[in-house]
């Protein structure tokens, strides 16, 4: 098998839900699609998966510490996310009086099961005019919208429930207006300013070095020849 050729992987999947997108998808959410309209809407908030979302008992939904315990995920990891303002308020609408061990959703009580969100899911991407979008597409919105708000990755990573901080980074897309934000960023940059200073001119030492001893004793040597020659001389 060494000489076997491998396929070429296919691209990691980008694609998230914008804002224009998202206006458009609710508004098909309602009438008989209703059911599936808190369901997306804790997706888009929580990033869970769909799996997760239909397993969730309000024994796991914490409304006085405002989070949701993940006992079941596709990692086999629990997890803990918190509750913001606009999923508080769709689980308290759908508590009412629901037993601690009952599901948050079910088809007795919400009518919302696995094919019920698929049907509606699908209908109302095509009634939106929505292209080649998945519910798993809300888990890439939930943590780009993240990364667009500056939260690390580290914590997305806990968020969405990813044993690893490479598999975060295909769920974070950078959206177009990130990346026009980050170029324009280069014009508001102010270069520091070279402050230059005056050199200051050399002065030639006009100071006479004394000589050291061993000059001194060089030049003393140098008298005493000089003066025995001109005694021979003379005596000559």
């Amino acid at each position: 098998m060494r000489r076997v050729r491998l396929l070429k992987e296919s691209l990691s999947r980008e694609r998230f839900i914008t804002a224009e997108e998202e206006k458009k998808l609710f508004a098909q959410l309602t009438g008989r699609r209703d059911h599936i309209r808190s369901v997306v809407t804790i997706a888009l908030n929580t990033g869970m998966r769909r799996g997760e979302i239909l397993d969730l008992r309000w024994e796991h939904v914490n409304f006085i510490a405002r989070t949701i315990f993940i006992a079941k995920s596709k990692t086999g990891r629990t997890r803990t996310i918190p509750m913001n303002d606009i999923v508080f308020k769709e689980l308290m609408m759908l508590k009412q009086d629901a037993g601690t061990r009952d599901f948050v959703f079910s088809v007795s009580k919400t009518g919302v099961n696995i094919d019920s969100i698929k049907t509606g899911w699908r209908h109302a991407c095509e009634d939106a005019g929505l292209v080649n979008l998945r519910f798993h597409d809300t888990r890439h919105t939930f943590a780009t919208r993240l990364r667009a708000n500056g939260v690390h990755e580290w914590d997305i990573r806990d968020l969405v429930g990813h044993t690893s901080v490479r598999m975060t980074s295909v769920y974070t897309h950078q959206t177009p207006a990130n990346l026009c934000h980050a170029v324009n960023t280069l014009t508001n940059t102010k270069l520091g300013r070279v402050v230059r200073f005056p050199r200051k001119k050399r002065e030639r030492s006009t100071k006479q070095i004394a000589p050291s001893s061993r000059h001194r004793g060089v030049e003393q040597l140098l008298a005493q020849q000089h003066e025995d020659v001109s005694v021979r001389e003379l005596a000559s």
